[in-house]
């Protein structure tokens, strides 16, 4: 079959007004140790073409791509890029990478529009890219302990029964190491579960740590713990109560009135590079990353609690002491009112005497003086009688 010179002026000009493009597909990536540097990182390829699947030829860094349905795979390590070209201008792009595990990517998706390549001194250059970066995520971890240093007393008369005194001060040390790859920015704050029983609750030391502030609605303060550094914060209170709660030890058993410590508001602060900072957070605000969770749904940033106890014992009223050459019973004031003497026998309202030898001795003096007066009736009725 002959082909018209018309005919092939027009299939001229059709493949002329093909215009190639192209677009770039870029990988960085930020820390970690020598090993992740042959990481290979996946993405998912989309291409479309007004609304439908592409399905034309395309190429993958020059050679022919061989999925035809709109998507495919590609992978890059840290540094590496791939063109993906032989495109018609006006493709949509939409280039989504695969999550892995312990890397954080600063866009999880981008999406374009293929534009007409860039010619430089001959060479075709892709006019638009799709760059991602992963940025190793850093290890955040801490843990949290709490005592109490100011041991309690014995109590006075027992041997194993130990407290504080009614205006004791007890001091109590919060410890936080940090155990990540990163600092890590913290509320520490201390507070009583019976808040009257004590007062002038502050902090009076810290160390190991840079005390940034004191907070205001909470009893605390505001640190940041450099990496495997340890921080101390002590807080001291006066014991406001005599209500006894006994301990069997000076040092905290778990009995007597409870505090608790608690380390919140945990943020994780990575430098990357001199000219950008990561914040991440468990639960993140604006400017901060999500910092991964724990495959049981907890976070290694999120709060911790650590209890004391300190036990209070009420103090024995004190007798006044005796004075051994004070008189037990001193001498009458009035020699003429036996009743105000020292040895009068008749009970005075006060007296401690026993009142039923009292009685007893009444009871026998009656007895008598009744038996001597009889006695002497008989007798001069008997002399009578004689006469």
């Amino acid at each position: 079959m002959e082909v018209s010179a018309e005919f092939e002026m027009d299939a001229t000009a059709t493949q002329s007004d093909k215009v190639s493009s192209s677009f770039e597909i870029t990988k960085e990536t930020v820390g970690g140790a020598k090993e992740d540097k042959d990481k290979e990182f996946s993405f998912t390829v989309t291409l479309e073409k007004d609304g439908q699947p592409y399905t034309g030829d395309y190429t993958i860094d020059g050679e022919a791509g061989t999925d035809k349905d709109g998507s495919f795979e590609v992978s890059l390590k840290g540094g590496e890029s791939v063109i993906i070209g032989s495109l018609d201008e006006g493709t949509e792009y939409t280039v989504t990478e695969n999550k892995i595990e312990g890397w954080q990517a600063e866009q999880e998706s981008i999406s374009g529009v293929t534009q007409a390549d860039k010619v430089t001194e001959g060479k075709a250059e892709p006019a638009t890219s799709a760059d991602f970066v992963n940025i190793k995520i850093p290890e955040l971890s801490y843990t949290m302990d709490k005592n109490r240093l100011t041991l309690a007393k014995l109590k006075p008369g027992t041997t194993d029964q130990y407290g504080l005194e009614k205006g004791d001060t007890v001091e109590y040390a919060i410890t936080i190491k940090n155990t990540g790859d990163c600092e890590l920015t913290m509320d520490v704050t201390d507070k009583f579960t019976d808040a009257d029983k004590f007062t002038d609750l502050k902090v009076t030391k810290v160390e190991g740590a840079t005390r940034n502030s004191d907070l205001t609605d909470k009893v605390g303060v505001n640190i940041t713990v450099k990496v495997g550094e340890t921080a101390t914060i002590t807080f001291s209170a006066v014991v406001a109560t005599d209500i006894e709660i006994l301990s069997n030890a000076a040092t905290d058993d778990g009995k007597g009135y409870e505090n608790i410590a608690e380390a919140s508001n945990v943020k994780g602060i990575y430098k990357q590079g001199n000219d950008k900072t990561i914040v991440y957070s468990p639960d993140p605000k604006d400017g901060e990353t999500q910092y991964p969770d724990n495959p049981d749904g907890t976070n290694p940033l999120d709060p911790q609690e650590d209890r004391a106890t300190t036990p209070v014992y009420k103090a024995d009223e004190e007798q006044p002491p005796v004075d051994p050459e004070e008189p037990t019973d001193p001498e009458p004031s009035d020699p003429e009112n036996p009743s105000e003497s020292g040895n009068s026998d008749v009970p005075q309202t006060g007296d401690k005497s026993n009142p039923a030898l009292y009685f007893a001795l009444m009871g026998a003096g009656m007895i008598g003086l009744i038996a001597s007066l009889f006695l002497n009736r008989k007798q001069k009725k008997y002399a009578k009688h004689r006469r």
